[in-house]
């Protein structure tokens, strides 16, 4: 049986600066490295107490140089917004604020939720030594208990961005919904064409174009998993746990993704942690396979087939698997 195993990229972050879209989140006790790196060990995310969050959107947005000018700049906003709203059970509220500057890092922000892009001296130097690499950084707040208590978003004031198409500007409305979903916990995902793909490229780099529509299904399980789905769901949440074991030593850099059994559209993705379990949340019912691919820097990438899998609706469904030496 011949399966189609799509083009799961793993590209890296060399080549997503070299686009000069390479786009991060920091937190108070580390940066993004950190949070992925919590999320591998300890099989979580960070993730709000309450659903219901707000977000400071600072004036600078309406006298940004920064920004084309003619730019649909709230309804931007808007729309980021309501992308992630719409698929889950978190409330995401906009206000205008007279604030400018993302918090300090250290134990704790000031408690204010802020999306700017002005260029203060706080800002430009959050952006130190890639401020012509990054688009946006979102700095994030949270306590020993994994909850985030603060999240603010700052675009990157030496970049320039649109939402018409125009050529060597970041796409304004992409470059949000990216930055929002980091401010939900949600960390960078390894599927090319999702929102939280790590990196972003201006357009008309490579031949891109502005990224419209919707979540990609990856995206939007993976905030479910964290917040649940809209009450008028019915067939979320269901989850997939396994666990792999190997022959020799344990590979150390191991993602696994979810893929619609008949369409072959990849539905979820993690990272084998280091305890070699995983797990996929937030999944319609259904029938799905599951992969697995080793990241080996300067060889080949491999990709196995792990198994078949159906999962109820709001039930778990287990694959344990072994994952073949390199030959």
């Amino acid at each position: 049986m011949n399966r189609f195993v799509p083009a799961f990229s793993l590209i890296l972050a060399l080549t997503a600066a070299a686009f000069g879209g390479l786009v991060a989140s920091e937190s108070s006790e580390g940066n993004s490295a950190k949070q992925e790196q919590r999320s591998k060990d300890l099989g979580q995310r960070l993730r709000w107490k309450d659903g219901s969050i707000r977000i400071a959107v600072s004036d600078s947005f309406e006298s940004s140089t920064n920004i084309k000018f003619g730019s649909d700049v709230s309804g931007a906003i808007e729309r980021s917004l309501a992308a992630w709203r719409s698929v889950s059970a978190v409330d995401l509220v906009s206000v205008s604020s007279e604030r400018d500057s993302v918090s300090p890092s250290g134990n704790a922000g000031d408690g204010v939720s802020l999306l700017t892009i002005a260029g203060t001296s706080e800002n430009v130097l959050f952006f130190a030594g890639a401020a012509d690499l990054l688009s946006a950084k979102t700095r994030v707040f949270y306590n020993r208990r994994g909850q985030i208590t603060e999240a603010d978003i700052v675009l990157n004031p030496f970049a320039q961005f649109s939402t018409d198409g125009t050529y060597g500007t970041f796409d304004l409305e992409a470059t949000l919904r990216h930055e929002i979903g980091h401010l939900l916990g949600l960390t960078h995902s390894e599927v090319a064409g999702s929102t939280m793909y790590a990196s972003v490229t201006r357009i008309g780099a490579l031949g891109s174009r502005p990224v419209r529509g919707l979540l990609s299904a990856d995206d939007v399980s993976t905030v479910r998993a964290l917040y649940g789905s809209p009450e008028d769901e019915e067939r979320c949440c269901s989850v997939i746990t396994g666990r792999l074991t190997f022959s020799g030593k344990a590979h150390r850099d191991i993602s696994i993704w979810v893929q619609e059994k008949v369409s072959g559209r990849v539905v979820g993705s993690a990272k084998l942690a280091r305890n070699r379990s995983f797990k996929i949340a937030g999944l319609y019912s259904g029938d799905y396979e599951v992969y697995a691919n080793e990241n080996s820097p300067g060889k080949a990438s491999q990709t196995q087939f792990l198994g078949e899998v159906t999962v109820a609706e709001r039930k778990s469904s287990v694959i344990v698997s072994r994952f073949a030496k390199r030959r």
